[in-house]
């Protein structure tokens, strides 16, 4: 079995659509599902759509991680416990607060320079540099 399915397996093994691929003779051995990836996918998809994160999180060797909105990001635990964002003063909607750099770099030092601009707010400029060149 090609190990990154194995770690699908861990996560989704329960399910009972999932059970599918383990009983089909044509899915429950790697080349079978090489062979049959479409199938094998629209049956994962749909087992992976049925778990939950944190069983996701659970599974042993599966990489996974939260795929927040802005709002569930600004409430995460671990972004706010992980100081992995910044208070910034935007000129017109006031104290804002907005995500660091997630990478941080040993001889290059990032920043937050400024607040995020407003829709089309750097219109001007970015027009005025384009026409330069």
């Amino acid at each position: 079995m090609d190990a990154r399915l194995g770690y699908i397996d861990e996560a989704v093994k329960d399910h009972v659509e999932y059970t599918k691929v383990l009983n089909d003779p044509k899915l429950n051995n790697p080349f079978g599902r090489i062979d049959n990836l479409e199938k094998l996918f629209e049956i994962v998809t749909y087992a992976a759509s049925k778990t939950t994160y944190q069983q996701f999180q659970q599974a042993k060797g599966v990489l996974c991680g939260a795929v927040n909105t802005r709002d569930s990001m600004l409430q995460d635990p671990h972004i706010v416990q992980g100081n992995y964002l910044t208070e910034v003063k935007h000129p017109h909607m006031g104290r804002q607060r907005q995500p660091t750099s997630p990478v941080l770099f040993s001889q290059t030092k990032t920043s937050i320079r400024r607040a995020a601009s407003l829709l089309d707010e750097d219109r001007d400029i970015v027009l005025e540099m384009l026409s330069k060149k």
